[in-house]
């Protein structure tokens, strides 16, 4: 690069010569390491929390606990009983099997009752009847709840929300409102049958006492009985019988 002069010319005075200002030098960038770099945590954000940190397993279980919290039945006060109905079809032999439970206040079941008809239809109608002869059993033999619990989910909302149309199983949700007026203090809601194992057992027992009765009638004119019913009571229940008719 050449170097410029300037001259000054001034009267009386000879030529001075100023040197021109140093170019500025050019150095070339440092190569980077282009390798893994760790950076030091600033002041800031070295002070943490005293809280603990909550690991995501525990998420998932606080996620489960919610959701069985939603299916299984709730909690009762004491001295409150709740109504279990479920039914279960055959539809080789033609035949249908309801059953109930009451359950007290400490999740144990002091009252049962099974029973075997005829016929076989929908579940959703046999649901129906089910609860139905569960609302008559109770109201004969004057045992209070305060809650029923039914794993249809297509028959709660039938009988919460005022459902009616022409059809049969209509026919039977309005009977069942008609026996809902004697218990003015209960609800229906729907459970899991996971928790409605004990209802569904029982209507499953009525099956087996069928098949027993079918192969002592086979070979005769004439069928078994249309009706069938068992019913099993426990102590405590029997107290509540007797108290409940003084």
């Amino acid at each position: 690069m050449a170097t410029s002069v300037i001259t000054h010319i001034d009267k009386g005075k000879g030529i001075a010569l100023l040197d021109a200002p140093t170019p500025p030098t050019y150095t070339a960038p440092r190569p980077q390491n282009k390798g893994v770099t760790i950076q030091e945590p600033n002041a800031a954000t070295t002070t943490t929390t005293t809280g603990t940190k909550r690991p995501f397993t525990r998420k998932n279980a606080q996620v489960g606990n919610f959701v069985r919290s939603i299916l299984k039945p709730h909690s009762q006060q004491h001295g409150q009983y709740t109504l279990q109905v479920d039914a279960a079809l055959n539809l080789n032999h033609l035949n249908t099997r309801l059953g109930a439970f009451i359950r007290n206040s400490q999740n144990y079941h002091i009252a049962g009752f099974s029973i075997h008809k005829w016929g076989a239809s929908t579940p959703l109608y046999v649901e129906a009847q089910a609860l139905l002869e569960g609302l008559h059993w109770c109201s004969t033999i004057k045992i209070p709840f305060e809650s029923i619990e039914s794993n249809s989910l297509q028959l709660v909302p039938r009988v919460n929300n005022h459902w009616k149309d022409n059809s049969a199983l209509s026919s039977v949700v309005q009977l069942i409102r008609q026996s809902l007026s004697l218990f003015p203090n209960a609800s229906m809601r729907h459970i899991s049958r996971v928790f409605n194992s004990a209802a569904h057992k029982n209507a499953r027992e009525s099956l087996r006492h069928y098949d027993r009765i079918r192969i002592l009638f086979r070979g005769l004119s004439f069928p078994p009985p249309l009706y069938n019913c068992s019913v099993s009571l426990c102590p405590s229940s029997l107290q509540l019988l007797q108290k409940n008719k003084k």
